[in-house]
């Protein structure tokens, strides 16, 4: 509608030139005496009709320009479409493979099978969302730049159609609605950029909680292969076993107290299992168990071991091995029976001392249960 106004404007700028030209030539001919000032007018006029043709062109161009950057933009926007549809699949996928292993109760070998395909499918597509991405960002990359030369364009033709159309009236609203409308479109497309800017950022932060959640469903598999595998062989008992893995050359296992567990009665808790209370065998290996520990809850549940010895201090240290939790100063380390430990503010717990009476929460009287950690023999 606005282009349909300016043709008109135009037009009828060119209309009232030739009019002009019409009465100029006759007032030529009815007398030579004011014929060169009448010549001089018009060598004005035909100057500015000059003027507003060849800028009329360049506005032309430059709307063109817009119109291939929209129709980019919309393309842009369905292959986010598209993105976000495959990782919405991908979520299903995962709640559905979760679902699989909670109400599992056999079939291990096909379970692991199927999960370390999904893994790798959906690996596959992550990798391949992350090269999109990368796509997707290069092109609004150059995007930008078409558009800030664009911008660039935009105020130096403006400059110069001020200039050279000041004294035509008519022809400035025309061109000056043009220019309006260009403005418009620009700012449309600096949303639409803004726009895919975001869908981007959130595709990435979808693709790095789906990697997560592959990883952690990964590390439940293995938990429950290594139960299974070691109630074939009838070595240990590990009923109940809420995380297993393997560190330092032995299987780890950690397990989940009762609420409030009185600590003196579960001294034998790991023998009775035919496995033994978990030491570190290193820094690095301390350190895991902190780590594996948080990862189930990512909460601030305390890790039982009996036997264990523990220094406060930066670093702490379990067993002389220096290790970094949250807090390794706060707030009491153990030198015999129990030792409590986690990767939370106030990170180590002497469980006999006073305050925490003997019991699997320390002073954490709200928590539901704890974490024993035992290892094979």
């Amino acid at each position: 509608m606005i282009r349909a106004k300016s043709i008109r404007k135009c037009a009828l700028a060119l209309a009232l030139a030739s009019a002009s030209v019409g009465v100029f030539a006759a007032g030529k001919s009815q007398g030579q005496n004011n014929g060169q000032p009448f010549q001089a007018i018009q060598a004005l006029i035909d100057s500015n009709l000059a003027l507003i043709q060849a800028n009329q062109g360049d506005i032309t161009n430059l709307q063109s320009q817009s119109s291939a950057l929209l129709a980019s933009f919309d393309d842009l926007n369905s292959q986010l479409t598209e993105l976000d549809d495959r990782v919405t699949a991908n979520e299903d996928e995962l709640s559905s493979v979760n679902a699989e292993l909670d109400t599992t109760n056999g079939s291990l070998t096909a379970l692991y099978s199927e999960v370390s395909q999904l893994a790798a499918r959906h690996t596959a597509d992550l990798l391949a969302v992350h090269q999109q991405i990368d796509n997707l960002t290069d092109v609004v990359s150059g995007n930008t730049q078409a558009l800030n030369a664009l911008s660039l364009e935009l105020v130096a033709k403006a400059q110069e159609l001020s200039t050279a159309i000041a004294d035509n009236a008519l022809a400035v609203d025309g061109l000056t609605a043009d220019l309006a409308l260009l403005n418009a479109q620009a700012t449309m497309l600096n949303l639409s950029l803004v726009n895919a800017q975001q869908s981007i950022a959130s595709l990435e932060t979808r693709a790095s909680t789906h990697e997560a959640d592959i990883a952690g469903l990964l590390l439940r598999v293995m938990t429950v292969e290594s139960e299974v595998a070691n109630h074939s062989h009838g070595e240990v008992d590990l009923t109940g076993v809420e995380l297993s893995y393997e560190s330092e050359g032995r299987d780890v296992h950690i397990f989940k107290t009762p609420q409030a567990a009185v600590l003196a009665d579960y001294t034998e808790f790991c023998d009775a299992r035919g496995l033994q209370w978990w030491g570190p065998k290193s820094s690095a290996d301390a350190q895991l168990l902190l780590d594996n520990a948080r990862a189930i809850d990512n909460y601030h549940t305390w890790v039982q071991v009996y036997g264990l010895v523990t220094t406060t201090g930066n670093p702490a240290t379990m067993n002389g091995f220096p290790f970094a939790p949250d807090s390794p100063s706060c707030v009491a380390g153990s030198s015999s029976g129990w030792a409590a430990v986690r990767d939370w503010g106030c990170s180590l717990c002497d469980p006999d001392a006073a305050g925490s009476n003997g019991k699997s929460h320390c002073w954490d009287t709200s928590h539901q249960y704890d974490w024993f950690a035992c290892e094979a023999k």
